[in-house]
């Protein structure tokens, strides 16, 4: 992940225009997890910036655009979700990058309901629960 990491920074997104969705989350927290590619989010401002520079593809799976640069994959829509500007907005800072909050991954792998989300959304639910404070 660190070299994805890596390479994302030189792409100089802007602070709060982007977050890493899907696995990220959840590798940066249990590097088990392995990611294979960055999945991110981005606002229309900045997506609208990039398509400037980068042809837009589509997705093998629903079609949706998508911008890909190596193994980053920015996107400016996201299943599951009508405004991906609330996700970004509301963001977890680690180490200075943008993700996700795991509650809205477990969202998005619940819609998505394949076999590897159902094993995700098992370490999210354990994840949150050791967050949880004791009562």
């Amino acid at each position: 992940m660190s070299e994805l990491l890596e390479f994302l920074k030189t792409l100089n997104l802007p602070e709060k225009e982007y977050a890493i969705h899907a696995a990220g989350p959840l590798s940066v927290r249990v590097p088990e997890r392995v990611a294979h590619d960055l999945d991110i989010i981005v606002k229309k401002r900045l997506w609208n910036r990039l398509t400037k520079k980068y042809p837009i593809d589509r997705t093998e799976l629903s079609g949706d655009p998508v911008i890909r640069v190596g193994d980053i994959e920015l996107f400016k829509t996201w299943p599951a979700y009508k405004n991906i500007n609330k996700l970004i907005n509301t963001a977890e800072l680690i180490n200075n990058v943008p993700y996700v909050q795991l509650k809205h991954v477990r969202q998005f792998k619940k819609y998505m309901n394949r076999p590897k989300d159902i094993a995700d959304i098992e370490l999210i639910d354990r994840l949150l629960k050791a967050k949880k404070p004791a009562e």
